[in-house]
């Protein structure tokens, strides 16, 4: 992932790096997990992702200027008013016009 990192360093306008909770970098308060996947440039993954404290606040605020979010109901995966729980947390997914994918 070296080279990434390196672009993404000089891309953020940042000379270094510190390595994220579960891998990572941190710029200026914001953490990037980058990662390979086998997904790469067909954005079948999380595009991006958010922590925050209060995700049914976040959720709401998010929803009130028109952000949609997935429900899904297969197998273990399911959620409540587009909040899941997962073995890592719990999850809300959106999709953006440009079909790009976040999580908060």
């Amino acid at each position: 992932m070296g080279s990434v990192e390196t672009w993404f360093a000089a891309w953020a306008g940042a000379a270094s790096g510190n390595v994220g909770p579960v891998g990572g970098l941190t710029y200026g308060g914001a953490w990037f997990r980058l990662y390979r996947t086998p997904y790469a440039g067909t954005a079948q993954h999380t595009i991006a992702g958010w922590e925050v404290e209060d995700l049914e606040a976040e959720v709401a605020e998010l929803r009130a200027s028109g952000v949609v979010f997935e429900e899904y109901h297969a197998g273990e995966l399911k959620t409540v008013d587009g909040i899941a729980t997962t073995r890592g947390g719990r999850v809300a997914w959106f999709v953006t016009s440009t079909m790009a994918a976040g999580s908060v």
